[in-house]
């Protein structure tokens, strides 16, 4: 994105992209943040159902997380013991909202304060140990996000810091892999985003005759009646 952004590819010249602390490069990170932030605004605008906003306000404190990893607040008067604890601070809170999102809005896991996992029958279609791994290991890899706001040369450099680049990149992939799972059982289980009229998916294996609710059929049925 920053060779094709900055016009890099026109005359081979890939330094721009090298300096990590270029506005051209926190302005494309924040991108995606700020197309699902509008998605999310205007869900609400049609739906005007509040989690919508508070799914925007996570995609807004990632993008203000960007904007304060890209000002380098020294030059404004601030102390580097504050810029580091101004960092650290959004990073804590951005982190934890992201988390707490995706525990309990996107797997609908602690569904109230007594419990951890959903109490109705067969609301589970992993064995319930494998949710006591996913959670903190969900936890540990939505921390790496921050190595795409920090100079990886502070880490480590030469061939270090591309394999660390490639050991986050791999991590990341995994942890959208594993909340994409949950996120797909969640819907099918519980019809959390209320796409479908029922709560029922047809057998995947079902016969054809099969694969309508009964519920439609006879609503159906009694629309056909009423214009006969």
């Amino acid at each position: 994105g920053c060779y094709i952004f900055s016009g890099s590819f026109l005359h081979q010249d890939a330094e721009l992209c090298k300096v990590r602390n270029s506005q051209v490069v926190w302005v494309i990170l924040a991108l995606p943040y700020w197309f699902r932030l509008c998605q999310c605004l205007r869900r609400y605008w049609d739906s005007r159902v509040t989690s919508h906003l508070m799914n925007a306000g996570k995609y807004g404190a990632a993008i203000v997380m960007s904007a304060v990893t890209a000002v380098d607040w020294t030059h404004h008067g601030v102390s580097t013991y504050m810029n580091r604890l101004l960092w650290c601070s959004f990073f804590i809170a951005t982190t934890l909202y992201a988390l707490a999102w995706d525990i309990r809005m996107d797997w609908g896991l602690f569904p109230n304060e007594f419990s951890f996992l959903r109490a109705e029958q067969n609301s589970h279609m992993y064995p319930k140990s494998y949710y006591y791994v996913f959670v903190p290991l969900n936890a540990i890899l939505r921390s790496t996000w921050a190595f795409n706001l920090i100079p990886v040369e502070s880490f480590a450099s030469g061939i270090g810091s591309a394999m660390l680049l490639f050991g986050v990149s791999a991590a990341e992939i995994y942890r959208r892999g594993q909340w994409a799972i949950l996120r797909l059982e969640h819907e099918q289980l519980t019809n959390a985003s209320k796409f479908r009229a029922v709560l029922w998916v047809p057998p995947l294996n079902a016969p054809e005759k099969d694969v309508t609710h009964p519920l439609l059929l006879a609503g159906s049925s009694r629309q056909l009646n009423a214009l006969t």
